[in-house]
């Protein structure tokens, strides 16, 4: 008994993003997968304790499941105990990979196929020309690291393509609240003195340093500072960052991102095509390479 009380502790402690062992007996599975195991019939042969451990295996990743089974074999489980666990944990493996299979990124012909067709504000930010053939649609957020790689790639390649040919308009997507809205509202201020991709630049490669710093030090430690290194008007920043048209901008962009469907950043767009997530420099080159030769 004591060592079935040790076994629970173990699942417990591994997975503790809300899984309990109480869920795995007496309450209804909350995946896919512990729905697969739990209607298992070998389930019936299985004591409450092993229940709980081979849900708790059906509804973690390969890799705890090995680690759990490690644990279980030096205690006094019985070999045929065993064999219904792990016969249960392949099980429910089996269907676990045929969901992330579903799940998987379209491909990347796919994805230059789906062309999204939508009307950016009058005040959007752009850099680059209207006309270029190449126009690159961010919806991003200063909060998101992820956001803060893509930044400075499309930055190199629309130095190396040229201006003339590549052009990037900055749409917000907030996600963290006001947290991250104030941020915006800074860079929004710094565009109407002609600086929101300078601030923007600058929010992201110092985005570690500003993330946490909380109240009136946002303006002292870090706009302040930035104001004078870029030349801006810092009291003409703080006033700018309370107007109503920028909160307004904000709140449509925000509007524009869900109606296309977006529920995360980043999410760039390259003359229509969606591009969610995170990709590498070499993605958005052969999208822009792609497009290009398209339209010679």
């Amino acid at each position: 008994m004591a060592k079935k009380i040790i076994f629970s502790l173990f699942v417990l402690s591994v997975l503790f993003l809300g899984f309990t062992v109480g869920r795995y007996t007496n309450f209804v599975p909350t995946t896919k997968a512990s729905w697969a195991a739990k209607s298992n019939q070998e389930f019936a042969k299985l004591d409450e304790t092993e229940v709980a451990l081979a849900m708790a295996i059906a509804a973690s990743s390969p890799d705890i499941a090995k680690e759990m089974i490690k644990y279980m074999k030096r205690g006094n489980v019985t070999r045929e105990a065993m064999q219904n666990i792990v016969k249960l944990a392949k099980s429910s493996g089996a269907s676990r990979n045929q969901q992330k299979q579903k799940r998987q990124r379209p491909t990347f012909e796919e994805e230059m196929k789906e062309v999204n067709d939508f009307k950016l504000g009058p005040n959007a930010f752009t850099e680059g020309k209207k006309n270029a053939p190449i126009q690159v649609v961010t919806f991003t957020e200063f909060l998101c690291p992820y956001c803060s790689r893509i930044d400075p790639i499309l930055a190199k390649l629309q130095k190396e393509y040229g201006a003339d040919k590549v052009a990037i308009t900055f749409q917000s997507f907030i996600v963290h609240g006001e947290r991250a809205e104030f941020w915006h509202r800074f860079a929004y201020a710094a565009g109407k003195q002609g600086k929101f991709f300078e601030v923007a630049a600058e929010l992201f490669a110092t985005q570690r340093e500003w993330a946490r710093v909380q109240g009136d030090e946002r303006y002292t430690k870090v706009i302040e500072p930035m104001a004078k290194k870029l030349g801006l008007n810092f009291a003409q920043i703080k006033k700018d960052m309370e107007d109503e048209a920028i909160k307004k901008q904000l709140t449509e962009e925000g509007q524009l991102a869900r109606s296309l469907g977006i529920r995360g950043t980043p999410n760039v767009f390259v003359n229509g095509r969606s591009f969610r997530g995170a990709r590498d420099e070499a993605f958005y080159r052969k999208v822009i390479e792609q497009l290009l030769k398209a339209s010679n």
